[in-house]
């Protein structure tokens, strides 16, 4: 029932909103992704959590985009356990909780999602909650960057593998010659595990 009430919310607001700017009514594409989320598909629900953090055809609201990045991932969307991952460990429409964040990046890590896997190596090495571990920011970095060789946009690859580009110039500098093969090691390790063939 609550789901049904937010999202009448969620269409109200559309209503009332266009109304009161005297804007153009909104996109019969998210109206349709409005309903279908209410009625619980899952990808509609990922889909308009993207409008909503987007804030393209709709005003821009995160918490919303974190309320339905939830009811996803409940179904099992891996890219919403990312985005919410992102949204809980920054604290952006949603309570900063860093444990969370990062629980959630590991779920989307371990079913090869690219993304994930880097921000999993940026929390190694950003000293915001975990204790500062190179070698694991490195092996985390290095995995995404393998598997974001298998996302299918070409945009995503390479934003993903700048992400990780990124990481590594900063932490291979800190790398000892004991520390590197370690590194390079479990980075092999990874990506046998959750980049996917």
């Amino acid at each position: 029932m609550k789901l049904y009430l937010f999202f009448f919310a969620v269409l109200l607001s559309f209503v009332s909103v266009n109304a009161q700017a005297q804007a153009a009514p909104p996109s019969c594409e998210i109206q349709v992704l409005a309903i279908e989320a209410a009625l619980g598909d899952a990808d509609a629900q990922y889909n308009l959590a993207v409008a909503f953090h987007q804030g393209e055809k709709v005003p821009q609201d995160l918490a919303k985009s974190a309320a339905l990045w939830k009811m996803a991932a409940k179904a099992g969307v891996v890219s919403a356990y990312n985005n919410l991952g992102h949204l809980t460990y920054y604290g952006r429409g949603i309570k900063q909780n860093y444990a969370e964040g990062i629980r959630l990046w590991r779920v989307a890590a371990t079913k090869g999602h690219s993304e994930s896997l880097v921000h999993l190596a940026f929390a190694y090495a950003d000293a915001k909650f975990l204790k500062i571990d190179y070698v694991e920011a490195y092996a985390w970095a290095v995995a995404g960057k393998q598997a974001a060789l298998q996302d299918t946009e070409p945009d995503m690859q390479q934003a993903i593998s700048k992400m990780a580009d990124e990481i590594l110039a900063e932490i291979e500098p800190k790398l000892t010659s004991t520390t590197l093969p370690l590194a390079k090691r479990r980075a092999t390790l990874y990506i046998s595990r959750y980049v996917r063939k």
